[in-house]
């Protein structure tokens, strides 16, 4: 049997397909590895299988939060987003799907974004990661949303019985642009890039790509 497999392995993340383009996440990430994403380089491995069971877990309580809350208009869940922008003169797509915008009673929206992890608490750089996340997609919504400053991340801790709704405050959306210009401009233009050797990002696991292809 290898329903194990299937189970761990299937995956329903939405990305863009224009050219150019790159997902939230992505950007967010290393550098090394928002690169070959951008550069198209195709994996030469893939992530060892106890390693998708967080991935496989998060879905889970994502499919669960829709199921429950899909039925209201209050909610929007699930919102997937693309905006352009130019780096010399070219076209690039950034790509998104937030998890809940919750509806106020002025008609203006509050973002959230679930979270699973382990441990009693959501740690404070990992605080700072959500809001940038969350920043990131009011910024993709922006026309459509009149989103607040104020976000939340909801945490469900998957090693015991910890759950939360922390507020924290978003970028505003020219500082968001800045980021996102930014974050873009080194990607097209640099060829010198960071990697997760080393622990740098406490992520090294998840790498999908292999050590010799750095060199």
């Amino acid at each position: 049997m290898k329903t194990i497999q299937k189970i761990l392995t299937y995956d329903d993340h939405r990305d863009s397909d224009k050219p150019n383009s790159i997902s939230v996440t992505t950007l967010m990430g290393p550098m090394y590895k928002a690169k070959k994403y951008m550069d198209k380089v195709e994996k030469n491995h893939q992530l060892d299988l106890v390693l998708k069971r967080s991935s496989f877990i998060g879905t889970a309580c994502h499919n669960r939060m829709e199921m429950i809350l899909g039925q209201s208009d209050d909610y929007d869940l699930e919102i997937f987003a693309e905006r352009e922008v130019i780096i010399d003169d070219v076209v690039y797509t950034i790509a998104g799907s937030c998890d809940v915008l919750e509806k106020t009673e002025n008609g203006q929206w509050i973002i959230a974004d679930l979270k699973t992890g382990y441990g009693k608490d959501r740690k404070e750089e990992a605080l700072k990661k959500d809001a940038l996340q969350m920043s990131l997609y009011r910024w993709l919504n922006q026309d459509k949303y009149d989103i607040v400053d104020r976000a939340w991340v909801l945490w469900m801790s998957q090693s015991n019985n910890s759950i939360d709704e922390i507020p924290v405050e978003l970028m505003s959306l020219s500082e968001t642009q800045d980021y996102v210009e930014n974050k873009l401009w080194a990607l097209v233009n640099n060829t010198k890039v960071d990697c997760n050797e080393g622990g740098k990002y406490n992520s090294c696991n998840y790498c999908e790509y292999s050590c010799e292809e750095r060199k």
